[in-house]
């Protein structure tokens, strides 16, 4: 199987901190290649094998993490900063991402590669996460594109308290030439100083523009990071390395989706039908040959005017005939058709289907 763990909320790219180097066993040798470096005239210098002093040690990427950087500031304090990624898969790159238990495993292998390859002695205890990126990935049953419409209306429900503002990342469609169209690949919002970004992409396009791979089927991934350590231990209840489990975030990801995408979406949906009834009732006028025509503009023209759906598709508004009481089936049917007809010929986005996508996401996720 492609795409493995598709049910579970998995790591990809973190940052830790709070480690320490207790031994280097050749600093000379490490000065010649400039991982260590000793800047003469300093004040203030790490103290290791006891009796040694350096300034910094820089390891750049390699088939362990992405990089790793130890140095002391004027104010003595030693920063530490290690920067790992999902092992790169040849086939599909971060496709499959890590259970944090594989991420810890992962920490004592990096300690043993830094021994044998650097003679660096390091400690990982009391090690950190300073950022975190918590995701999960889903195969979708249709191409991303037509998602877009569902995948708005959940960036636009994010509740307020969570402080988000929005960007969106287009990229030109290489089926066209010279006609400007776009699409939105990635979905982003971002709250800033309060530490969290969230996005929805294009996991198959990303990793066929990037990096070449084709996938053979279509797939999206909803990715939660948590910026700051404070937010890390609001969050998921301590920033400690060794004291989280995959438990923890599994629960953390589930409440998160709960309360800020599927229940405002059920909240959404009642205020829905309450304004598809109310705008029925309004414009419904059995003298006018053009009342279900300026019923269904208005409902686009709404749309047009908030960027979020008034109805997901047909469907929505013929659920809520019945407030016209139009008292035969013959008339009721009549009715119905009369909206689908205008639909098919001039508002195809309402024969979508985009409610059963925006279900699909609701519960795959």
């Amino acid at each position: 199987m492609i795409l493995k763990r598709d049910t579970e909320a998995l790591c990809d790219k973190v940052r830790i901190y709070n480690f320490f180097i207790s031994e280097i066993l050749d600093i000379p040798k490490l000065q010649e290649i400039g991982i260590v470096n000793i800047i003469k005239g300093r004040k203030i210098y790490i103290p290791v094998n006891k009796e040694d002093e350096i300034s910094s040690v820089f390891i750049k990427e390699n088939e362990y993490f992405d990089n790793l950087i130890y140095s002391v500031g004027i104010d003595g304090h030693v920063f530490s900063e290690m920067e790992l990624s999902v092992p790169d898969d040849e086939k599909y790159h971060n496709l499959n991402c890590m259970r944090l238990e594989e991420c810890q495993l992962r920490l004592e292998e990096i300690k043993d590669f830094l021994l044998k390859e650097y003679g660096i002695v390091i400690r990982f205890e009391d090690s950190k996460f300073k950022t975190m990126e918590i995701n999960k990935t889903i195969i979708l049953n249709d191409e991303f594109l037509k998602y877009q419409r569902p995948i708005k209306t959940i960036m636009y429900l994010f509740p307020k308290k969570l402080r988000l503002k929005e960007n969106d990342y287009f990229s030109e469609d290489k089926n066209t030439e010279k006609n400007f169209k776009r699409s939105i690949e990635t979905f982003m919002k971002d709250s800033g100083k309060q530490g969290i970004t969230i996005k929805f992409y294009d996991k198959k396009r990303q990793l066929e523009n990037k990096y070449k791979i084709s996938l053979p089927f279509e797939c999206l991934r909803f990715e939660i990071t948590l910026k700051k350590p404070s937010k890390i231990r609001k969050d998921l209840g301590t920033n400690k390395v060794f004291e989280l489990t995959d438990e923890k975030i599994n629960v953390y990801f589930r409440k998160f989706v709960e309360e800020n995408i599927r229940k405002p979406m059920e909240l959404y949906q009642k205020q829905m039908k309450s304004n598809l009834r109310r705008i029925l009732k309004k414009y419904y006028s059995p003298s006018s040959h053009t009342w279900s025509r300026d019923i269904l503009l208005q409902i686009s023209g709404q749309e047009l005017e908030k960027g979020v759906p008034l109805m997901f598709d047909i469907s929505n508004l013929l659920n809520e005939i019945d407030v016209l009481k139009l008292g035969s089936k013959q008339k009721k049917y009549s009715v119905k058709q009369r909206f689908i007809c205008i639909c098919r010929e001039e508002l195809q986005i309402y024969m979508q289907e985009d409610g059963k996508r925006c279900y699909e996401l609701l519960t795959k996720l």
